[in-house]
């Protein structure tokens, strides 16, 4: 009974303190949209959340740039991707690699990305494949099976985009 009369000022004082953190009035900034409303695509694990977009900056260059966000709870680490140029037979033609410009996107943090892929011209599709490690996926690793060390438990979760410039698919809502 005695954590009560001092548990809601604490509450109080921290709901308080967040709302007093927002953007100083006058000033003219503004908090930044969520969801991001400028990047046409979109798509999301249970630890991230990646924005983008796709252009042809010069001939035979494609550019695929937006931002992975960590809207939960789970720390986001060395977040890696391969963008790869696709023919009508399956096979890959050209291949880009990059990573997020942030190592560790912590909750509810935002990390611009950009990759840049030089085309060999006979593209059907682009694939994006992303990989990262976090706090959950190590967690389920290290306890697994007793004869996985914890010091080993370094996994890392990859993903697949398929045909991530689609006019069609993975489009976000603007």
């Amino acid at each position: 009974m005695w954590l009560r009369p001092v548990l809601i000022p604490v509450l109080a004082a921290t709901l308080f303190g967040c709302t007093a953190l927002g953007a100083p009035q006058g000033s003219g900034a503004r908090p930044s949209p969520y969801p991001p409303s400028v990047y046409s695509h979109r798509a999301e694990t249970s630890e991230v959340v990646l924005y983008w977009d796709c252009s042809r900056p010069a001939s035979g260059l494609l550019r695929v740039g937006g931002i992975a966000h960590s809207p939960y709870f789970s720390d986001v680490r060395a977040l890696e991707f391969d963008l790869v140029e696709v023919n009508d037979h399956d096979r890959i033609v050209s291949e880009t690699s990059g990573a997020a410009r942030d190592f560790i996107l912590g909750l509810n943090q935002m990390s611009p990305f950009e990759l840049d892929l030089r085309l060999a011209g006979s593209d059907v599709r682009f694939d994006l494949f992303y990989r990262y490690r976090s706090r959950e996926n190590l967690r389920t690793v290290a306890n697994g099976p007793p004869r996985i060390p914890r010091l080993f438990a370094q996994a890392t979760t990859q993903f697949l985009v398929r045909d991530a410039c689609s006019e069609t698919q993975h489009r976000s809502s603007r």
